[in-house]
C-alpha cells in the first residue's frame, strides 16, 4: 500500500527500502532535508489531509537508507500503520520490565516545600573549557560525535528551565494570565538567573559536589534596546568567572527560537531569535547537529534551541546542541498536536496551568510514576487544583497497541482515585473525538 508521500509522489515503504531506485529517492530526500527547514517526507496512513512528518535516515555502518518516524508522532499514525507504536510497548517488551516495580527519580537538591517548587538545580560540567581547549581552536575541531540518546543534558536544561520559569510565573499572585514567551524569558534573564544553579559533577552524590555556577554567569542574555537586529557579535565575548577562588574561562549557553538555516558545505548556519527582545543571531554547527535539532520538529509548534557556544576564530561555533518543541509564542514543552490543542484551550479559558516534568522529584514525590500531562491551578491560592490527561489513543478497539495503552492508562486513573480528596480530574479523550469545548475546569 502506498502511504509514503515524497515531493508530491506516493510510494510504498517496501519499495523505498528494498529497491535501488527507492534508495536513491530516500537519499535525495535526506540530502534535500538538510537544506530546508520543513519535513519533505510524510506518512498518509490517516489520509492526505492529515500528513504525518517523517525523515530518511542512513543505517549505521551502511550505505543503505530507511524511513524514520519523527519524535513524538507515534500516536498520530493509524493503528493499522507499522509506525503506530507507543513508548509503553517498548517498556513492556523490555527484558527488565516489571509492571510492579516502582519508578524512582533522583532526589535533587531543589528546595521543595509541600507542592511549592522553590529552587531549581541543573547538573553538568559542560560549561567548562578544559585546559586543552583554551588555545584558539579551528572550526573542524568542534565537529564532534554527539550522544544519540533521546534526551541529552541540554534537552533537560531546556525543559527544566522553561518549566520552572512558567511555574514561578503562574504561581505569582500578581500575574493573572499564563505567560507569553517574552514574559518567560524576562524572568529567566532577571528574577531566576540566580535561583537556577548548575551543579558539578553531573550526577548528584556520585562524588562530593565541589563547585557550582549560577545560570546567569553561563547564559547568553542579549540585552539591546533595538529590535530585529543581528546581535551575533555579542556571542563572541569571552566569559571569565571565579569558581572556587579560581579564574576560569567558560562556554556560553544560548537558548533561542529556531528560525531558519543555511547549509554551507559541511557546516550549517542556524538563525535563532531571542524570545525576549526579538533580535536574532547566528550560530555555526555541523550537518549532524542540524539534523539532531530538526528531528524534534512538530507541526504547529515552535522549536527552541539550547547550545553551548565556543568562540573559534571569531565565529560562534556549536560545541553541544539540542532542541525542544514548544507551544507557539509561549515557550512551554509540548509533544503532540493534541497537547497543543489542549494547552491553547486552557489559555483561551484563562485557566492557569503548569506542565509537569517527567522523572523530576518535585512531581514524582506527589504523583509517583503517574505524572499528569497538565495541572490546572486554583486562581485564588495558586495551588494544584485539577489533574488533566490528554488521551491520544482510541478506546474500545481490537488493536493490540491500543489495548496495552489503555491497560497502562487505567492503572494511572486508578492511582488518581487515591488523590480524589485532594484534586479534581478533567481528562480529554482526544482520539475518541470528545468535544474539547465542553471540558469544564
Amino acid at each position: 500500500m502506498r502511504t509514503i508521500l515524497i515531493n508530491g509522489k506516493l510510494y510504498s515503504s517496501g519499495y523505498l527500502v528494498t529497491t535501488a531506485n527507492g534508495q536513491k529517492i530516500l537519499k535525495e530526500a535526506r540530502d534535500e532535508r538538510q537544506t530546508i527547514s520543513k519535513p519533505n517526507i510524510f506518512c498518509i496512513c490517516n489520509g492526505k489531509d492529515n500528513p504525518i512528518p517523517m525523515h530518511a535516515k542512513q543505517k549505521p555502518n551502511s550505505n543503505s537508507f530507511t524511513l524514520g518516524r519523527n519524535p513524538y508522532t507515534q500516536h498520530l499514525h493509524s493503528p493499522e500503520c507499522s509506525r503506530y507504536l507507543d513508548i509503553l510497548d517498548k517498556v513492556e517488551t523490555s527484558k527488565d520490565y516489571d509492571e510492579n516495580k516502582e519508578i524512582t527519580a533522583i532526589k535533587t537538591k531543589d528546595r521543595i516545600i509541600d507542592e511549592r517548587w522553590e529552587t531549581c538545580n541543573l547538573y553538568g560540567s559542560d560549561y567548562l573549557i578544559r585546559e586543552e581547549e583554551e588555545r584558539e581552536p579551528n572550526d573542524k575541531e568542534y565537529e564532534r560525535n554527539h550522544m544519540r540518546t533521546k534526551y541529552t543534558k541540554l534537552f533537560q536544561y531546556l525543559q527544566k528551565i522553561t518549566a520552572f520559569a512558567w511555574y514561578k510565573y503562574v504561581t505569582n499572585p500578581d500575574n493573572h494570565l499564563n505567560p507569553l514567551e517574552g514574559n518567560l524569558f524576562h524572568i529567566i534573564y532577571t528574577q531566576l538567573s540566580n535561583e537556577i544553579v548548575i551543579m558539578n559533577p553531573s550526577i548528584e552524590n556520585e562524588k562530593k559536589l565541589d563547585e557550582h555556577i549560577e545560570l546567569q554567569k553561563v547564559l547568553f542574555k542579549p540585552y539591546k534596546r533595538s529590535k530585529n537586529e543581528d546581535i551575533t557579535k555579542l556571542l563572541l565575548n569571552k566569559r571569565r568567572v571565579i569558581i572556587n577562588n579560581k579564574l576560569k574561562i567558560i562556554k556560553t549557553l544560548i537558548i533561542g527560537k529556531y528560525l531558519e538555516h543555511e547549509v554551507m558545505g559541511d557546516q550549517a548556519k542556524i538563525k535563532l531569535l531571542d524570545p525576549y527582545q526579538k533580535n536574532y543571531y547566528y550560530i555555526l554547527g555541523t550537518i549532524n547537529q542540524l539534523n539532531r535539532i530538526l528531528k524534534r520538529y512538530i507541526e504547529g509548534a515552535d522549536l527552541y534551541i539550547a547550545a553551548y557556544i565556543i568562540n573559534a576564530n571569531n565565529k560562534p561555533i556549536v560545541d553541544k546542541i539540542d532542541s525542544m518543541p514548544v507551544l507557539k509564542n509561549r515557550g512551554i514543552f509540548v509533544e503532540s498536536k493534541y497537547e497543543i490543542t489542549f494547552a491553547n484551550n486552557l489559555i483561551s479559558k484563562k485557566e492557569l496551568f503548569v506542565r509537569p516534568i517527567r522523572f523530576e522529584y518535585q512531581f514524582m514525590n506527589i504523583f509517583k510514576k503517574y505524572i499528569p500531562d497538565f495541572i490546572v491551578l486554583d486562581k485564588q491560592t495558586r495551588k494544584f487544583k485539577t489533574i488533566s490527561e490528554v488521551f491520544g489513543y482510541k478506546q474500545n478497539t481490537d488493536n493490540e497497541r491500543n489495548i496495552q495503552y489503555w491497560i497502562q492508562t487505567n492503572n494511572k486513573l486508578e492511582f488518581y482515585k487515591e488523590l480524589k480528596n485532594k484534586y479534581n480530574f478533567v481528562h480529554w479523550y482526544a482520539a475518541d473525538g470528545q468535544d474539547i469545548k465542553k471540558l469544564k475546569f
